[in-house]
């Protein structure tokens, strides 16, 4: 048993390894200089320069990679450009929120699949079989985003039910929920 863990375990971090080296080349193909992009309207040759040496661009990939993964490792993701906060903070901020949002699907997940399994199992080889059948196969087909898009066109815009975006605090319950339940049923299905 120790073995199969293990064994898992090292080709899951060989997994993360491979997808963070793709994804960071994928940023570094992108066409353009992030260094005039860092720089906005003062783009003279020193502030570029300076630029590229303190997010060290001008390195070698590999060089770039392997600081990168020493400060991603240890927890350092660098700052957001937009507001200049640490973007570990901004995770650890974040986490209330998506633990919150992640059990609002788990519960509306389990109010709708439980039913329809029990169905598809009690009425087998019967319209009602084939349609749970058809809803949960629905429900893992369609994609969150586009699924997400309909219900803020459906809920938010038309119907003015729901507000379309925004997050308010468990402080406020009513507008909590009100502002949770539709990313929530988008996921939970």
């Amino acid at each position: 048993m120790r073995t199969f863990v293990l064994r898992r375990v090292g080709a899951a971090l060989i997994v993360v390894f491979l997808a963070s080296v793709v994804v960071f080349a994928g940023t570094r193909a992108l066409p353009g200089d992030p260094a005039l992009l860092l720089a906005g309207e003062n783009r003279d040759p020193a502030s570029l320069a300076a630029i590229r040496a303190k997010y060290q661009l001008d390195q070698p990939f590999f060089v770039q990679y392997g600081s990168w993964l020493a400060h991603a490792v240890q927890g350092d993701f660098g700052e957001s450009r937009r507001s200049g906060i640490s973007v570990g903070s901004t995770i650890v901020d974040r986490i209330p929120i998506t633990l919150e949002l992640a059990l609002l699907a788990i519960i509306i997940a389990i109010i709708l699949g439980i039913p329809a399994g029990v169905i598809a199992a009690v009425r087998r080889g019967r319209p009602e079989d084939y349609v749970a059948t058809a809803g949960a196969l629905v429900g893992l087909s369609v994609p969150h985003f586009w699924l997400g898009l309909l219900f803020i066109i459906w809920f938010a815009v038309d119907l003015h039910w729901l507000p379309a975006s925004g997050y308010v605090t468990i402080h406020h319950p009513i507008a909590n929920l009100e502002h949770m339940v539709m990313p929530a049923i988008v996921l939970g299905t």
